[in-house]
């Protein structure tokens, strides 16, 4: 054969059939298998994509960071023999998880951590994801350098910097839209550069031995998923009421209570409610010369129970004008509690102030003996707004027994010389059936209340009840203005 025959044509067709006589090309679940680095770093990568993603629909805020942090274990845990980078990778990597995961575990309770345990859960997931951050790109430098590519890794220190620019907005409360928008860009370009850089190092031939593990993938997955769920099972089923401190009521009662007592009764003061009124509420009573009661409010909740709430008003001697505010329930028909109930009380004032601490006690009936307990949270706030404040009660009750009832008590003081009028509402909160314990994250009746400004919302039931009165400047004398039911917020 002479080389006129291997002309151009003839090449083609000769590499034609070489290729042809080639099988395709192996999938990637085949190639990851080879080259554990490709289906490490793309764990890695994705799993810090889907755990900075935060979409607001669907539940997808939840769902696609656990995601994201099962990718990231399963990816560190791979690398963390290539070098020392990795290894600390993987220690923050499990610190976080164990965080993230407790918190998302917490919030199928209804028990609050605190506002300081809140704080440094936070914390601690910032300072862990920032210096992950941190490691993350020194190890993609090392194992650069290792390939015997350009040291370089700038994607990783980008990455670094906007979580910090992140962390920042969020804790100014940022607003607006363009700098997010800026955000998002950025973040989908440095999560693209992060998979070139992967690539590049893998199209350069740098392999790695996937370090040993005593569990596979699968297992490890479904090991987390099940503790995540058992978890999340237990938060539901054990921990969606509060841990309420019932004792029977003690009767021992002083002469001097007794004495109080019988004066406030003659003021008119009633005496189904004063009987369920603590010493200590009833001692700061003493020299009381005024009461004023609203009319008994009846409502229907849920499954047509019935709801009684009543205030009244105690004027205190002393220096300035005081009055100690009482707002009491009492269920005439007990429902079936689920969960938690709640009370929100709006006082509107202009020249008024609150006094000290709220007080106050819940009480139900049971084989002809009376239990009580103290609120699971019980606090007055001073929003700065034209409500001046708020008073806060969350609490459960238990299914048996009857005369299911509590009070809530406050004082308010007005040291000018001039009164006005004084406006209160209380909102009781009540859950209407099973499904207000399966919500996530999980809400109390009181957290229900918050959100909706006191309103029914959803398998939540409201009902709210005003009680205001009138101090006229000039005379003394005391109105209570009308009172109306179901009022709008204010």
């Amino acid at each position: 054969m002479t080389e006129k025959d291997f002309d151009f044509e003839n090449d083609k067709e000769f590499n034609a059939l070489i290729e042809s006589s080639l099988g395709e090309f192996p999938p990637d679940y085949v190639t990851d298998e080879i080259t554990p680095w490709r289906k490490a770093t793309r764990r890695v990568i994705w799993g810090l994509a889907l755990r900075m993603m935060v979409l607001e629909v669907l539940g997808l805020n939840y769902i696609l960071p656990f995601i994201g942090t099962v990718l990231t274990l399963l990816g560190f845990r791979a690398l963390r023999r290539e070098n020392k980078w990795f290894k600390a990778c993987n220690i923050l990597n499990i610190v976080y998880a164990v965080s993230d995961f407790t918190s998302i575990i917490f919030n199928t309770t209804v028990l609050d951590c605190g506002e300081v345990a809140t704080k440094i859960i936070i914390a601690v997931n910032i300072i862990a994801t920032l210096l992950l951050l941190i490691c993350l790109w020194q190890a993609f430098r090392a194992v650069r350098r290792k390939a015997g590519l350009l040291d370089g890794a700038k994607s990783a220190a980008a990455l670094i910097v906007w979580y910090v620019a992140l962390a920042a907005l969020g804790l100014l409360n940022y607003e607006g839209l363009i700098i997010p928008i800026l955000m998002i860009v950025l973040f989908i370009l440095m999560i693209r550069s992060l998979l070139k850089l992967s690539k590049e190092l893998d199209e350069a031939g740098y392999a790695i031995n996937a370090a040993p593990v005593k569990m596979s993938d699968k297992a490890l997955t479904a090991t987390v998923c099940l503790l995540f769920t058992v978890g999340m099972v237990c938060g539901y089923a054990f921990f969606n009421s509060y841990p309420m401190k019932w004792e029977p009521v003690e009767t021992n009662e002083t002469a001097q209570i007794t004495e109080i007592k019988e004066n406030l009764l003659e003021l008119g003061f009633p005496e189904d409610i004063l009987k369920d009124i603590s010493d200590e509420d009833i001692l700061e009573c003493e020299g009381a010369f005024h009461v004023l009661c609203s009319e008994d409010h009846y409502y229907y909740l849920s499954e047509a129970n019935e709801l009684r709430i009543r205030g009244v008003a105690v004027r205190l001697s002393g220096e300035g004008d005081n009055w100690k505010m009482f707002h009491h329930f009492i269920w005439l028909d007990s429902p079936k509690f689920y969960g938690t109930e709640g009370i929100q009380i709006w006082i509107s004032t202009q020249e008024w102030e609150p006094k000290g601490e709220a007080s106050g006690r819940i009480f139900y009936d049971e084989d002809g003996k009376t239990h009580t307990a103290s609120y699971y949270s019980l606090s007055i706030e001073n929003t700065g707004y034209t409500l001046d404040a708020q008073v806060y009660a969350g609490f459960s009750l238990p299914d048996s027994g009857e005369n299911h009832r509590g009070y809530v008590s406050y004082n308010l003081i007005n040291s000018t010389t001039a009164s006005w009028s004084v406006m209160t509402r209380f909102a009781y909160t009540h859950p209407s059936d099973r499904l207000a314990l399966l919500r996530y994250p999980a809400m109390s009746a009181l957290d229900n209340s918050k959100a909706s400004a006191g309103n029914t919302n959803g398998s939540f039931d409201a009902v709210n009840e005003w009680f205001q009165f009138f101090i006229d400047p000039d005379t003394g004398e005391i109105d209570i203005i009308g009172e109306t039911e179901d009022s709008e917020y204010y």
